[in-house]
């Protein structure tokens, strides 16, 4: 298609004035914030909703021209610059918020929204839009899930990622796809975090799916001023070390302080070489208290001066300074590089120190400002554009910046994205298999290299030429020997202790299947031979972990290999002051559970049969807990997978840093694969203090209307708890409380200072008595914990009796009381009866039925009839057959049988057990 024609055709799509062909006007964009220049584009397109955006992709690849995404331009990587020329798409006319649902806290928006403004129109509602970049003011929700944007409160309430639940997305033949419906634990590989960060080379984004997050009742704000950096950084390590988990934690040097003295007249004294900012929020009772314990721990670091931000005013003027920065900076010098990096929380000490080597080793200013309670650096390097010698000076400092970050365990991006800056630094953090790994994913979505081409990966690094590599190397020795070798071989590799042959596999029977052979791997080395072994013969692949989650998933073969992770339970880097622990796979999550409790720190995670459940298991079967209300899943507590592949390959991805975005997210993929994508050999968590103070309030309730109206009542209000499960059906003795089938249950977990707690069970009380509750329990230490355990132990599917079957229905969260009632009218209706408890904020039910096969089919038909999100999640494997174990099949199936392909291309990992 020639030029004019394709004018012709978009002006047809969008109207005259939504196509910009003068060569004035399309400078604007050819640039981005980044300072970064790219080639003009050939066209800008500015569509109004999904429709018009997926003809204009049919029309592009009909011209066979690269499409580059565009939000607002506030990009700092060169994310949104056309580095071929091409055609631009511009979400400016697609800013709608389609819909919000406040009872489900979600809504549904056109990426073109400004940030800001979701969160202004909800306000009013008591809530907000969490992400915070300091471009929120201008940037948009299709940015910021571009680049999985961070900002200064994800300390707390996480990054972009963190509050997506689904994306409308244009593929690159112009369909239109769905990575979700907005429910959680829906099956199948999670498209929408792999689609977060991939930097607009995976598809267009259109429309999301956003989680709302409760605005909290009160906050203080305090900063403390320090005369070097060094106590500042004492100052933020014992914060953590006290427990406090502060929703901020911003530290600002002397010359930022500077800029920001001038722009916004704060009046700081030039004595001040660093500036502190602390944020913390909740319910109003006890952060008084909590504001004066963080006054007394700065004062006792060397702060001179602390100044409480009291008002909303002054809170406002302290957060507009900080988000200002880079604008205040304008007024020290024509120019500046902002560099982005992260390092381990303990590292920045060092990077400050380096920092200010830099600085005077290449004689030029530096302003430093960094999210300290997350290792993430922002130094902005001084110079004048118009000199040469100085642009090429202030580049080799923001490089050896970078470089240092790597050095330090750090990685190269922590908000921003690699985009056109990065790229060339991609190998330094990725060895070519973690890179093949990545192209892999680009050539799924983008195998025309038409979406924002020449990004992400380095210049002379064609992804699709890696990808191709990819596909080489697995498919190269997959089938290639003779499986009469394997038994010598794997003997050879693990020695004869650690390798079960014949009857002694009993233990290890996969859903009344026994394998040929049990595999005991020590370590990563080993655990790659026997993968490439495997595939040279093409064997099947089980892994296996303490075995607690093997009756998941479709009936299965008799696999060859059982692979058992178990033997490697080391811990392999914690740094309590980091907040972040990696450990071997086969480490169980009571064994990490002890380790962190010696650091008064914790994974907020209750996991069925949690002594003999492995780290790996867990994640890779996505397993929740109760405190998922509060903390979120394992999901969002992963930072780090080392995964070995089909072949033998290792690949990493992620890291030990609490922000990442370094690269494609595989983590998402990881975590729920069902074992289908490779071996999980390690794994990085995100670690948390221990709370102040905990409690546990459990309210029995006559009837379950009556437990709905209260669970009502509760999410209309300002209390965060972290946990409320709703029970039913049960006829439990745990002690010290004994649950009985007649009444229902909620049960609510209480976190945070003293005055806080007090507050929640006041709060609690009251409301429960509203709905014909006197009666009530409180429980603390070792009697709560108890509780939770049996709780957690009610979803265990490792030990099914016979006509016993659990099952999984995620719904939308204030549906919750209607999925219930169906599951009374279905099992009623079969004859059947059932015990279930519930994340009764999430939406999350876990059901125990007890019935025949025939029953549990006609059941699971129903339910997934009602419910997409039904999944059978263990029973007899003879009653399997035909059955929808999985509910209904997602949208993005096609994607996922294409994401499976690349990982295993003879399916041969976990075979048939998961719904790719």
């Amino acid at each position: 298609m020639d030029q004019s024609r394709l004018f012709q055709e978009l002006r047809a799509v969008v109207g005259t004035n939504g196509v910009v062909t003068d060569g004035i006007a399309l400078d604007t964009y050819d640039v981005d914030a980044s300072m970064l220049s790219g080639q003009r584009p050939h066209v800008a397109v500015l569509p109004r909703d999904s429709a018009q955006v997926a003809q204009i992709v049919r029309l592009a690849a009909q011209a066979d021209i690269p499409i580059v995404p565009r939000g607002a331009g506030t990009g700092i990587s060169g994310g949104a610059i056309p580095m071929r020329g091409g055609m631009i798409i511009s979400t400016s006319r697609m800013d709608k918020i389609e819909q919000v649902d406040i009872r489900n806290r979600q809504a549904t928006v056109q990426t073109g929204l400004v940030n800001i403004e979701l969160t202004n129109h909800v306000s009013s509602l008591g809530f907000q839009f969490a992400p915070d970049p300091s471009s929120q003011r201008a940037c948009t929700i299709g940015g910021n899930i571009a680049e999985n944007a961070g900002g200064p409160h994800c300390l707390k309430y996480g990054v972009t990622s963190n509050h997506i639940l689904a994306l409308e997305v244009i593929l690159h033949d112009g369909t239109i796809l769905w990575t979700g419906d907005g429910t959680t634990d829906a099956s199948g590989y999670d498209l929408t975090g792999l689609m977060v960060g991939s930097e607009g080379t995976f598809g267009f984004v259109t429309r999301a799916i956003v989680r709302l997050t409760r605005l909290p009742e009160d906050n203080r704000v305090v900063m403390a001023l320090f005369s070097d950096m060094v106590s500042s950084g004492e100052a933020v390590s014992e914060v953590v070390a006290r427990g406090y988990l502060p929703t901020s934690l911003e530290v600002m040097d002397a010359n930022a302080i500077r800029a920001v003295n001038n722009a916004y007249q704060l009046g700081l004294p030039d004595t001040a070489r660093a500036a502190l900012i602390i944020e913390v929020d909740g319910v109003t009772d006890g952060l008084d208290t909590t504001l004066t314990e963080l006054i007394e721990i700065c004062k006792s670091k060397g702060a001179f001066e602390v100044r409480p931000a009291r008002t909303a005013e002054e809170q406002a003027r302290v957060w507009a300074a900080r988000k200002s920065v880079a604008g205040a900076v304008g007024r020290l010098a024509p120019a500046y590089y902002l560099v982005d990096t992260v390092v381990p929380r303990t590292r920045l000490p060092f990077m400050m120190d380096s920092v200010e080597r830099l600085s005077k080793e290449y004689d030029l200013e530096i302003v430093n400002v960094f999210h300290a309670g997350d290792g993430n650096l922002h130094p902005l390097v001084l110079y004048d554009s118009r000199n040469p010698d100085q642009t090429h000076r202030a580049h080799t400092v923001a490089n050896r910046v970078v470089e240092l970050s790597i050095e330090q365990g750090g990685a190269i991006s922590g908000e921003h994205g690699v985009g056109a800056e990065k790229q060339e630094y991609m190998p330094m953090l990725f060895d070519e298999a973690d890179l093949q790994s990545m192209a892999a994913m680009y050539a799924i979505f983008n195998p025309e290299n038409r979406f924002n081409p020449a990004k992400m990966f380095p210049k002379e690094m064609n992804p699709l030429d890696l990808a191709k590599q990819r596909q080489e190397r697995m498919t190269a020795q997959m089938g290639t020997q003779n499986t009469s070798m394997i038994k010598n071989e794997l003997e050879r590799i693990l020695g004869t202790e650690y390798l079960l042959t014949d009857d002694n596999t009993s233990a290890y029977i996969v859903q009344g299947q026994s394998p040929v052979y049990v595999a005991f791997p020590k370590d990563v080395a080993q655990l790659s031979d026997v993968m490439a072994l495997c595939h040279c013969v093409s064997a099947s692949v089980v892994p296996w972990g303490g075995g607690t989650q093997q009756n998941q998933g479709c009936p299965v073969q008799a696999p060859d290999v059982v692979v058992v992770t178990r033997r490697m339970a080391e811990i392999i880097t914690y740094e309590p002051d980091d907040l972040t622990i990696s450990a071997g796979a086969g480490m169980t999550l009571g064994e990490l559970q002890t380790i962190l409790a010696k650091h008064n720190q914790m994974l907020p995670v209750e996991a069925p049969l949690a002594d003999d459940a492995t780290l790996g298991g867990l994640v890779a079967t996505a397993t929740d807990g109760p405190r998922r209300l509060g903390y979120g899943t394992l999901r969002d507590l992963l930072l780090g997978v080392t995964l070995v592949e089909v072949d033998g390959a290792v690949i990493r991805n992620g890291g030990q840093v609490v922000k990442n975005v370094s690269g494609y997210d595989l983590l998402k993929l990881f975590h729920g694969s069902h074992g289908t994508l490779g071996v999980i050999a390690s794994v990085s968590f995100k670690t948390l203090p221990r709370p102040h103070n905990e409690a546990t309030f459990i309210a029995p309730f006559a009837k379950r209307a009556t437990a709905m109206a209260a669970l009502n009542e509760l999410a209309t209000t300002q209390l965060t708890p972290t946990a409320v499960e709703y029970l039913q059906g049960w006829d439990e003795a745990t002690q010290p409380y004994t649950f009985q089938a007649d009444p229902v249950y909620l049960i609510v977990r209480i976190e945070g200072s003293e005055a806080s707690c007090e507050r929640h069970l006041r709060d609690l009380q009251n409301i429960v008595a509203r709905h014909q509750v006197q009666e009530t329990q409180l429980l603390r230490g070792d009697e709560q914990e108890a509780v939770w355990r049996t709780i957690a132990d009610h979803a265990a599917t490792q030990y099914i009796a016979d006509g016993q079957a659990i099952v999984r229905v995620a719904v939308p969260s204030g549906e919750l009381a209607a999925a219930l009632n169906y599951l009374d009218e279905q099992t009623a209706a079969q004859g059947m009866t059932y015990s279930c408890n519930a994340r009764a904020l999430n939406g999350v039910i876990y059901a125990r039925f007890k019935g025949s096969g025939a029953q549990l089919h006609t059941l699971q038909q129903a339910l997934v009839t009602r419910w997409r999100h039904s999944h059978v999640l263990a029973c007899d494997p003879a009653a399997k057959t035909g059955m929808p174990i999985w509910g209904a099949l997602p949208e993005g199936l096609e994607m996922m049988a294409a994401i499976k392909q690349a990982f295993d291309p003879a399916n041969r990992l976990n075979p048939g057990r998961y719904i790719v």
